[in-house]
């Protein structure tokens, strides 16, 4: 009889929490989406792949619904590879071997550059501390052992976990196919006063094989830039390759053949 009332505990702890209390953290969630219109700042860029690990310095600058430009700089300051697209279009410079590229703003075009195949506006929205929320029909909550909760979102096929800690702050999102993990989004290092807005992104797709991190070193929130910086036209005398054509060839944008 014992054995029979005692709680559920899964393998990292996890309690049942009432009801209401992931409803009330989902709507309050739900509620400050698109707080923030735009961020840009200084940040340190990790990403590794099953093929290489790269990281360097990245001046970003990312505005809803999808606007995003990233320049890479190297050690000495000096521009590597700039990126830019308004949501539809896309424009990369990689001034070292005198080239420009262009095509559509897909997950695949912006894959070849950044590592990290997601769409313009799901990337932006991820940068900006709203990663999307998928149309559920189920919602269970969980107490975590450490303090803050887990709101878990179900739907046929689908599963997503929301996890919250003690101060009620979203510190990931995770995201499930058929019960195999899709996407990890994690959020870390919230100042101690000023807006909930992490320092530090972590983002993992499982099935490309790819962790990526980003650290703003320097951060401003809501300071809207001009439209022009996220069109990007090729400099006089560059050579231009139309990514759109070349998306199913060998050669790898922005590498030397």
């Amino acid at each position: 009889m014992l054995a029979g009332c005692a709680p559920v505990v899964t393998s990292d702890g996890r309690r049942p929490a009432p009801a209401v209390e992931g409803e009330q953290l989902l709507t309050a969630w739900t509620a400050q989406a698109g707080r923030y219109q735009a961020v840009q700042g200084l940040a340190k860029v990790k990403v590794k792949t099953l093929e290489r690990t790269a990281s360097g310095t990245q001046v970003i600058i990312a505005q809803r619904p999808g606007q995003l430009r990233a320049e890479t700089l190297s050690p000495f300051g000096t521009t590597m590879l700039l990126l830019a697209t308004d949501g539809q279009d896309l424009g990369v410079l990689v001034p070292s071997q005198n080239r420009y590229y262009f095509g559509k703003a897909d997950a695949d075009n912006v894959g070849r550059f950044t590592k990290i195949p997601v769409e313009p506006v799901n990337l932006v929205n991820t940068l900006l501390y709203n990663a999307p929320v998928m149309a559920f029909s189920k919602v269970i909550t969980w107490h975590l052992p450490a303090g803050g909760w887990v709101v878990e979102l179900s739907r046929w096929g689908g599963r997503q976990e929301l996890v919250f800690d003690s101060f009620r702050r979203l510190t990931a999102m995770r995201y499930f196919e058929g019960g195999e993990p899709v996407l990890t989004v994690d959020y870390t290092d919230f100042p101690e006063g000023g807006p909930v807005f992490p320092r530090q992104i972590g983002l993992q797709l499982f099935e490309y094989g790819v962790e990526a991190s980003m650290k703003f070193e320097e951060l401003d929130l809501d300071r809207l830039p001009p439209a022009n910086l996220f069109r990007l036209d090729p400099p006089v005398g560059v050579e231009t390759y139309d990514l759109d054509l070349i998306l199913y060839s060998t050669d790898k944008a922005g590498e030397r053949r």
